[in-house]
């Protein structure tokens, strides 16, 4: 009879931990994850392929906006320069997840040019990121 109850106990112990660890588990996959540096791969993979297509325009006059499409989940934003390696710096407009980095360019770190009134009518043509309309509304000329 006691090893029954033993017995039980164990069982019982041994289905809490494995329900716990799976829990846990599910936690880390949908609210930590996303959140981490492997959740925002794919916002940095959209500006690297942006940026590296545009990367021969030597003409860098105008900024350029590129929405999303089948191959692109988010839309970015082209800011000319006066930098002959990088005519562009890229901005990616849409991200409205909250992270460490809320306002993702590539490059950094490289002068940009940008009309105060195109950033005005930036956001009647698509959408853009509070934070992202932040940070250009101090920086156009």
């Amino acid at each position: 009879m006691i090893r029954d109850g033993r017995r039980r106990v164990l069982e019982w112990f041994f289905a809490a931990l494995v329900l716990g660890i799976l829990t846990g588990g599910a936690y880390y996959a949908f609210r930590i994850l996303p959140r981490g540096e492997l959740g925002q791969g794919e916002k940095w993979r959209v500006l690297q392929f942006v940026e590296l297509s545009h990367r021969k325009d030597s003409q860098a006059t105008e900024p350029i906006v590129v929405s999303r499409s089948a191959d692109l989940t988010y839309s970015s934003l082209g800011l000319p320069t006066k930098n002959e390696r990088y005519p562009f710096v890229w901005i990616l407009l849409d991200d409205e997840e909250e992270s460490d980095e809320p306002v993702k360019m590539i490059p950094k770190n490289v002068p940009f040019q940008v009309d105060c009134s195109f950033v005005e009518d930036l956001r009647k043509k698509v959408q853009v990121a509070m934070p992202v309309q932040k940070y250009l509304q101090p920086n156009c000329m």
